[in-house]
């Protein structure tokens, strides 16, 4: 095995590792082994995808794949981040929306020799875009059959609506089977909307910061 190939090893590794750690503390039996197992197939399809494509991904690029995972899977999901930092779900869909971007302006060099710039900015744009819809109606599908809550709720204060004879604003609280929530509870649309924003937000950034970096000088 040679040294670059070894080096490509150290970053899942330790991610692995990590993720054994944080089970360690929040999980327990076969809830336990699923986890890991999970983690460890994400690392290594990921390493798979990587090895299969015909160019080498800058180690930036390969690197927050891996980080991608574990900070998504193993700090939001299993040590609760999504819940405890209002910030963490824009900061990994700004961050995805980023590095989608920079894999596909990385594929766009390899194909083409010259570069328009508009052609560039939609082509990486809408492909990490594109990810990002798809990552959405995942979520949708998870909610809807597996009874999940992947777009995650929010209380609103105010709701417009044709069916209903005029608008609710300045909303106090709504009873829902006699129990009563501080606003009306919208059911993922928001969530939808600000995660495809902050994923476009982030593809443009990462697009635009490739370029500069591919630029001589």
């Amino acid at each position: 095995m040679g040294m670059r190939r070894l080096k490509d090893l150290v970053l899942p590794v330790l991610l692995f590792a990590g993720g054994c750690a944080a089970m360690a503390v929040r999980g327990n039996g076969a809830h336990r082994v699923i986890s890991l197992g999970l983690l460890a197939l994400l690392l290594t399809a990921t390493g798979i995808l990587y090895r299969l494509l015909p160019f080498r991904l800058p180690a930036a690029v390969r690197a927050g794949g891996y980080l991608l995972i574990f900070l998504s899977l193993v700090a939001g999901e299993w040590l609760e981040l999504y819940m405890l930092c209002d910030g963490w779900d824009v900061f990994l869909h700004f961050g995805s929306g980023a590095l989608f971007a920079a894999f596909a302006f990385c594929l766009l060099r390899h194909r083409c020799t010259g570069e328009d710039l508009l052609i560039s900015c939609l082509f990486c744009t809408g492909f990490s875009v594109l990810i990002c819809v798809l990552w959405e109606f995942f979520e949708w599908g998870a909610d809807l059959f597996l009874h999940t809550d992947m777009q995650k709720d929010v209380l609103v204060g105010a709701l417009y609506s044709v069916r209903l004879p005029h608008a609710f604003r300045e909303i106090a609280d709504v009873t829902v089977n006699g129990e009563r929530l501080e606003g009306y509870l919208d059911v993922g649309l928001f969530d939808t909307m600000k995660d495809l924003l902050v994923g476009t937000l982030g593809a443009v950034y990462g697009w635009a910061l490739c370029r500069r970096k591919s630029r001589p000088g």
